[in-house]
């Protein structure tokens, strides 16, 4: 934990020793390291450059550990081609498994790929609207290079109402 919050402030030296430490954890198995290294190689913070290839592998490795962040990872690398060449039924399957998993963010990146007048499942509509923004920020620069912005306000449309 002390390490991931290393990682986001401070000077070079102990974003630099973060890492180090975040990149340890991972190699041990630590699903939320893997997913935060993934994360950190996609941007390249504290690196010298970003390296799809590896963050590819973490976010694989920690999805693999059952991390639904790394899910909804791995599906908009998918998406986007980011690391991988793109492939809309593994992005499918992977956003599948984070929804299963219990996260909105799966849920409501699921719900957005429904298209030709087929409107998608009660209870997949139900968890997408328990999506807060906090959940999709720290994924925003991989959604903007997507259809997902435009399709969201579609989908606002089409959602029942409340009374």
């Amino acid at each position: 934990k002390r390490a991931l919050e290393m990682e986001t402030g401070g000077n070079a030296a102990e974003r630099a020793t973060a890492i180090r430490a975040i990149q340890a954890l991972a190699r041990k198995g630590d699903i939320d390291a893997q997913y935060e290294l993934a994360r950190i190689c996609e941007t390249g913070e504290g690196l010298k450059a970003p390296d799809p290839a590896k963050a590819v592998f973490w976010a694989d490795r920690a999805a693999e550990g059952g991390s639904t962040r790394a899910m909804v990872l791995m599906g908009l690398y998918w998406t986007v081609g980011f690391g991988v060449d793109p492939d809309e039924g593994a992005a499918v399957r992977s956003l599948t498994r984070a929804y299963d998993g219990g996260s909105a963010l799966g849920a409501l990146l699921l719900a957005l790929r429904h298209g030709g007048g087929e409107a998608p499942d009660a209870g997949l509509v139900a968890k997408a609207l328990e999506c807060s923004a906090s959940e999709i920020v720290p994924y925003a620069a991989l959604l903007e290079k997507t259809d997902f912005p435009a399709k969201a306000w579609e989908f606002i449309e089409s959602a029942p109402k409340r009374p």
